[in-house]
């Protein structure tokens, strides 16, 4: 029997709930894979003795000073007199916001979305991601801080090849009651956990085109901007973007054919899963520039625009016009989601994954 700890913060967020939950919910299947998980919020001694230890980035969102990240390292140093192996996941919501100044420290580097192209790491981006980068410079616009400088350590060819793909953040309950369930799981760890139980057919009656719920209140103008320009183009069109209630929420969007989900803080949005979930059609930036598990921005499960935006109405008139391809699309998306959640080859998928990770 192979121990493994989880190390996780004692109060996470969206993200790591969603990190957590696949874990909890498979507990039972990878023990009878060998792999007996136990969870810790606290770094005891007792928390680092085991063959392997996983540790939550955001377990040390306080940690970082500076460039350093001394206190961190110091740290991940102790716990190698304890654990065989450490396995750092990185639960940050995009391709970039890395934390690789740990690389020499840890066996291998967990993130649910990673660039395609692993040497466009050792390039310093703006805002530390891609899209933020690519926003600062196509519309002019800057942000009120470059971000943590720990953020932007270039690794080298050795510490790469460390950089592999975990999950993303969909392994979670995301249906119209998911957030209070999070809540409860959240307070009473020990409960059964399951997956939604209920998914809109694509082939429903659908009499919203699109809908499009977002915000743009974001501390940083490089995700804020397309966000603007993409509110601009729907009011154009006569399509409300203001927020509603969780309930009205998910009324719209099981009555809607499509769904825009620009990128937030991250390229994947919880908005994202919401969406599949109802039976719509996702659109959103294109996502061809990273690697993901389960992955549902393949080409055959949603609609893609440009960064710049320059084919967001041209895509919209097309998928108008084209109300079969975008039910197909939608289909897809939900199918490969909902094997993922809630059929035994998506469990043993993930046990299986999980199991390869530790070794």
């Amino acid at each position: 029997m192979k121990i493994v700890h989880v190390l996780h913060e004692r109060w996470f967020n969206s993200n790591g709930a969603a990190f957590l939950f696949p874990l909890r919910f498979h507990q039972r299947r990878l023990r009878e894979r060998e792999i007996a998980l136990q969870f810790f919020a606290v770094a005891t001694p007792r928390a680092l003795a085991c063959d392997v230890l996983c540790v939550s980035s955001k377990f040390f969102r306080t940690w970082w000073d500076g460039e350093t990240g001394t206190r961190v390292e110091q740290f991940l140093e102790r716990a190698r007199r304890y654990a065989t192996r450490i396995v750092w996941f990185d639960i940050s919501d995009s391709t970039g916001t890395t934390q690789f100044r740990v690389l020499p420290y840890v066996d291998r580097y967990c993130k649910g979305q990673v660039l395609r192209d692993r040497t466009r790491y050792r390039e310093r981006h703006y805002g530390s991601r891609v899209f933020a980068d690519f926003a600062h410079h196509q519309f002019g616009v800057c942000d009120s801080d470059a971000g943590p400088a720990h953020l932007n350590h270039a690794p080298t060819d050795d510490e790469l090849v460390k950089v592999v793909v975990g999950w993303n953040s969909g392994l979670a309950h995301y249906g119209a009651v998911g957030v209070r369930l999070g809540k409860l799981w959240h307070a009473v760890p020990w409960m059964p956990r399951w997956y939604p139980v209920r998914w809109t057919p694509p082939e429903c009656a659908r009499t919203i085109a699109v809908s499009c719920r977002i915000g743009t209140r974001y501390d940083r103008n490089t995700i804020a901007e397309p966000r603007r320009r993409i509110q601009t183009f729907l009011h154009h069109r006569g399509v409300p973007t203001d927020k509603l209630n969780r309930r009205a929420y998910f009324a719209e969007l099981r009555r809607s054919r499509i769904a825009v989900s620009p990128f937030g803080l991250g390229e994947i949005t919880l908005r994202d899963f919401e969406i599949v979930l109802c039976g719509a059609v996702v659109m959103k930036q294109d996502m061809s520039h990273m690697d993901t598990w389960p992955n549902l921005w393949t080409p055959e499960q949603y609609l893609p625009f440009r960064w710049d935006l320059e084919d967001f109405d041209a895509q919209l008139d097309w998928a108008s016009s084209h109300p079969k391809h975008v039910a197909a699309l939608a289909h897809e998306a939900q199918s490969q989601y909902r094997h993922a959640l809630c059929s035994e080859e998506g469990y043993n998928a993930f046990r299986d994954r999980f199991v390869a990770l530790m070794r």
